[in-house]
């Protein structure tokens, strides 16, 4: 019998959250009050709960869910694999080293910095059990990025892994349009024109994603609800992120 699984979680361990409250510029976390907000560019700050990221409560949600396992990742619309690359290794590295050991029921995908694709830690990630690797939508909106992305796909491709396109920005990708009223990972979210890229057409089948509604502007896309599915008839993954929706199997998301 196939386990029931999310496959689309976030969660943010001690490691990472450490990180980003010594950062003095965005993507970063700070004290405000008796509790703490994050701050991430093109959005307002948002009250975060660090509660939340506990991985032994979140183990205990997911198995309240009547889930066998959850699947949890960075979040790419903080910004951290569109960093340039010395700053966006030290983040995904604090965030691999939290999550190595994680409660039963509970298992990581990997993250990897855009701007200077590192095939060889990511294949590291991958032998220590990391689900597959999760990349932020505008790297691959066009066949630029998905060829300089291309050794991280080609990678997954040898192994076998999953990945999953998260709505979030790259370095090489344009902002939003002014006065469009929405933030800069929007534009290419995890929709991706297989015209656009067919010199590397098995990935692009692998990652085309499923459309949806504009997000509310004021509710960053780090705090929303999201689902994803995967289907066993094409082992195509379909994800839907920053927004609520219903997923083939039970699913409550808290971060």
């Amino acid at each position: 019998m196939t386990p029931a699984a999310d496959v689309h979680q976030h969660l943010w361990p001690d490691p990472l959250l450490v990180a980003l409250a010594r950062r003095s510029r965005t993507p970063l976390i700070r004290r405000s009050g008796d509790g703490w907000v994050l701050r991430i560019d093109g959005e307002p700050e948002w009250p975060i709960d660090l509660r939340d990221h506990d991985p032994v409560r979140r183990a205990a949600l997911v198995a309240e869910d009547g889930l066998d396992e959850a699947w949890v990742a960075l979040s790419s619309p903080l910004g951290v694999e569109a960093l340039p690359p010395d700053e966006a290794a030290e983040l995904i590295a604090a965030h691999h080293d939290g999550v190595r050991a994680l409660p039963a029921g509970l298992r990581p995908w990997a993250s990897a910095g855009v701007a200077a694709p590192d095939p060889r830690a990511l294949g590291a990630a991958l032998d220590e059990g990391f689900v597959g690797l999760v990349l932020p939508a505008a790297a691959l909106s066009g066949p630029g990025g998905i060829e300089l992305c291309a050794p991280l796909l080609g990678l997954l491709e040898e192994r076998s892994a999953p990945l999953l396109v998260h709505p979030g920005p790259a370095p090489w990708a344009p902002p939003s349009p002014a006065g469009a009223g929405l933030p800069p990972w929007w534009p290419a979210l995890t929709y991706i024109d297989e015209s656009s890229c067919s010199s590397r057409s098995k990935f692009c089948r692998a990652i085309t994603a499923m459309e949806g509604p504009a997000p509310d502007r004021n509710a960053p896309s780090t705090s929303a609800s999201s689902s994803a599915s995967t289907s066993s008839k094409s082992g195509t993954m379909f994800a839907r992120a920053g927004w609520c929706q219903r997923s083939r199997t039970p699913s409550r998301m808290r971060s």
